[in-house]
């Protein structure tokens, strides 16, 4: 991928992500808007839902129910947590920081060792989603 692109498709993620949250943040009640394609078209909830949840429990301070609620929520708050100081970081040094870690990343995962266990785990949660009715 353009190291341009990259820096880019990060960005709008990351806005696009906070905006969401903005748009269902709720403090008095939970809100039962989902964009979830698979709940939406299946009725069935995917290894993702309820982290949209899992993050208001983060602002609210209980984070250790907010990863039994998804524990997915671990990687978007490193992500909502190192992408802004890697960023900018990236801005100041010109380092490419970034790229750094988007490729290592992307290697790291071609190996059985590294992809099985996350796709284990994501079938897990995504169990552990459905029996619970998300």
């Amino acid at each position: 991928m353009h190291k341009k692109k990259l820096y880019i498709l990060f960005s709008i993620l990351y806005l696009a992500g906070l905006i969401w949250l903005l748009l269902t943040y709720n403090h008095e009640k939970q809100t039962n808007m989902t964009v979830c394609f698979s709940k939406v078209l299946y009725g069935i909830p995917c290894p993702a839902c309820g982290t949209t949840r899992a993050f208001m429990l983060v602002i609210g301070g209980r984070i250790k129910e907010a990863i039994l609620f998804n524990p997915n929520i671990i990687f978007i708050i490193a992500f909502y947590l190192f992408y802004p100081i890697i960023l900018l970081y990236d801005l100041i040094y010109s380092k490419e920081l970034l790229i750094k870690i988007y490729s290592k990343a992307i290697k790291t995962l071609k190996y059985k060792a590294v992809y099985i266990p996350l796709i284990i785990f994501e079938v897990l949660i995504w169990a552990y989603n459905i029996y619970r009715h998300l």
